[in-house]
């Protein structure tokens, strides 16, 4: 009896211990609060708690009121970033993985997904994208406890690597694939394999696995977007896709010219004119001012990558009141015209009636002076309308002075050179690096500095002489100028280089503003003299 005992007290031992090993085996998981849909946050403690429930049989997993309330202590930090606040708090929970998820509600069902990544080291652990066609929070519930479970192994994601990028290897069985994005801005014209797809934000539902997509968005005012993807999982969701706004060029002069004249665009001063502007595609409204006298504020439309320009006349004093008794004058000619070729017509026809009967001569000479008379008023109004039109319009005029001369003055500015902010980012594979450049990772940062001095160059455009030459029907400015670029300033919180293991390759990355100084050669000032 006491050795049945003593065996039993055996099994309920070694039970125990084995219970306590499998929870000490687990590794710590801290599940951030669950993203859902505006239709479904008053359900979002369900979704989390059941997500909860089917992880817990992997990981010893930390979720709720603890969690959001360390959330909240690092995102309160200044210095505090995405990465490294989730660092703190996985390292809070004596744990590196963190477990992000949400539950989208689409049109016909649900996009369910679970990540979970290593904090410390960026690696990505498990990828699970769920399509839940139908579904409805029931189902929902169901399928969170699978995921977390890890019970549904056909919709896992793995993470594989090959040569120096990393690649994302689906093994769902299902061949349907959805693809979701949206714009900056929003409401962008969207073309999928030349067929319109209608506007942004985008959900195409019926993509299959392993489909090659070119994507073409266009938006008014902003450049052309085209991208390809290769659809390897079930849901792809790609970060929003920020448009760039075209640019145009203008010229913007006054006539006549003027000393100290300043051009304004929607109201900010840019410069004394004439000027060359490198402004956002669309409507601009531009006028030039001095301290006492401007012109009329115009509005342009701007167009991506167009060289125009612009000469703004300034309103004389008076001239507009004189405009107007213009006007006003010509109207009284026209009318006065007509009632002088009336009464010609009755002149005639009366001097007819007299010939035609002589007996009759003394009624039709009174009625023919009169008319006369009226006539002869008539031409008279009009003479002294005509002298003052011609008075109006002498007094506003002025010298105007040669564009073309003021050009070379504008070359003579452009000697000294132009400065733009550039950005610009070099990638470098491991092999190489270690290879061919024997450990110099520096070289990344050359590559990305050259990359920033070609992209001055490209912007510096000399647009008042490109546009003269089109004027005269010359040939491309491009040929009678070079430009040196060289560093004015270094921006130093946006200039790095860092090693990017998943991807196995070094980044860099040049911030700062660069000197473009054109040089032109003689026959530029013999071709505007043409």
């Amino acid at each position: 009896m006491n050795m049945i005992k003593l065996f039993g007290c055996l099994l309920i031992a070694l039970s125990a211990f084995l219970s306590l090993a499998a929870n000490a085996a687990k590794p710590n998981l801290v599940l951030l609060p669950i993203d859902v849909s505006q239709q479904d946050v008053e359900l979002e403690s369900e979704y989390g708690s059941a997500l909860q429930q089917g992880l817990q049989k992997r990981y010893t997993v930390f979720y709720g009121a603890a969690v959001e309330k360390e959330l909240e202590k690092e995102y309160s930090k200044i210095d505090c970033d995405a990465e490294t606040c989730n660092q703190n708090v996985a390292i809070a929970f004596n744990g590196e993985l963190i477990a992000d998820s949400s539950v989208k509600n689409i049109k016909g069902g649900y996009l369910l997904k679970l990540v979970i990544r290593n904090v410390l080291t960026s690696e990505v652990i498990e990828t699970q994208s769920v399509p839940c066609r139908g579904c409805d929070s029931f189902s929902v519930i169901d399928y969170l406890k699978k995921m977390g479970s890890g019970a549904d192994e056909s919709r896992k994601t793995t993470i594989t690597r090959s040569g120096s990028t990393a690649s994302i290897a689906a093994t769902n069985t299902d061949q349907h694939a959805i693809l979701i994005f949206d714009t900056k801005p929003t409401g962008a014209e969207i073309s999928i394999n030349g067929t319109a797809a209608g506007r942004s934000p985008y959900q195409g539902l019926n993509h299959k696995v392993g489909e090659k997509i070119q994507a073409k968005i266009t938006l008014k005012n902003y450049r052309p977007y085209e991208v390809t993807l290769d659809l390897q999982q079930a849901i792809t969701q790609l970060e929003p896709i920020v448009l760039e706004r075209g640019q145009g060029q203008v010229l913007v002069a006054s006539n006549p010219f003027k000393e100290n004249a300043t051009v304004y665009v929607n109201g900010l001063a840019k410069g004394k004119a004439p000027l060359s502007l490198t402004l956002l595609a669309g409507q601009q409204s531009i006028q030039i001012k001095t301290e006492s006298e401007g012109t009329k504020v115009k509005k342009i439309e701007i167009k991506d990558r167009d060289i125009s320009q612009l000469v703004l006349d300034f309103v004389v004093p008076g001239r507009e009141k004189n405009k107007k008794l213009i006007d006003q004058y010509t109207k009284e000619i026209a009318e006065l015209d007509k009632k002088i070729e009336v009464v010609n017509d009755k002149i005639i026809r009366n001097e007819r009636g007299m010939a035609d009967f002589p007996g009759l001569a003394d009624n039709f000479k009174p009625k023919i002076s009169f008319l006369i008379q009226q006539k002869e008023k008539h031409i008279n109004q009009r003479k002294e309308l005509s002298i003052k039109i011609k008075n109006l319009k002498g007094g506003g005029s002025e010298q105007l002075q040669s564009f073309t001369n003021r050009m070379e003055k504008i070359i003579e500015n452009a000697k000294k050179g132009s400065v733009f902010m550039v950005s610009a980012v070099a990638t470098c594979a491991f092999p190489e690096i270690f290879g061919k450049y024997k450990g110099d990772k520096h070289v990344c940062s050359r590559r990305a500095l050259d990359k920033a001095k070609t992209i001055a160059e490209e912007k510096y455009s000399p647009v008042e002489m490109a546009q003269e030459f089109k004027l005269r029907g010359g040939d491309d400015i491009h040929k009678y100028y070079s430009v040196e670029v060289s560093v004015v300033k270094k921006d130093k919180d946006n200039t790095w280089i860092k090693m990017e293991p998943r991807s196995e390759q070094y980044k860099a990355k040049f911030t700062g503003k660069m000197l473009v100084k054109p040089t032109f050669n003689k026959e530029i000032l013999k071709h505007l003299a043409m």
